[in-house]
């Protein structure tokens, strides 16, 4: 990865190379990672600390399982994350106070 414009995903037979600023959020799902786009998602098998290892510049780490992306953020509201395309995100109250004061 590198650490400041770019996130390069390369599997067997796929390479994607995704732009810091395309990126709306970054979350793990069980064994997965999930590189959320404004227009499709990418999926990865990948290390455990994928999430804590993202130091993309105005990435906001939610939880351990949650980066955000605080550019392509253009509103919260009760609980939920709006992101630029449409995209929304549930995420807990703690959580969303937390990331309230970052924005």
């Amino acid at each position: 990865m590198d650490s400041l414009e770019n996130l390069k995903i390369k599997k067997p037979g796929y390479y994607h190379k995704v732009q810091r600023e395309d990126i709306l959020y970054i979350r793990k799902d069980y064994r997965k990672v999930i590189v959320e786009l404004e227009d499709s998602a990418v999926a990865l098998y990948c290390d455990k600390n994928f999430i804590s290892n993202v130091n993309f510049r105005n990435f906001f780490k939610v939880h351990t399982g949650l980066v955000v992306n605080l550019d392509n953020i253009i509103k919260m509201s009760n609980g939920y994350i709006y992101f630029q395309g449409g995209k929304a995100l549930k995420i807990g109250v703690s959580n969303f106070r937390k990331l309230l004061k970052e924005v």
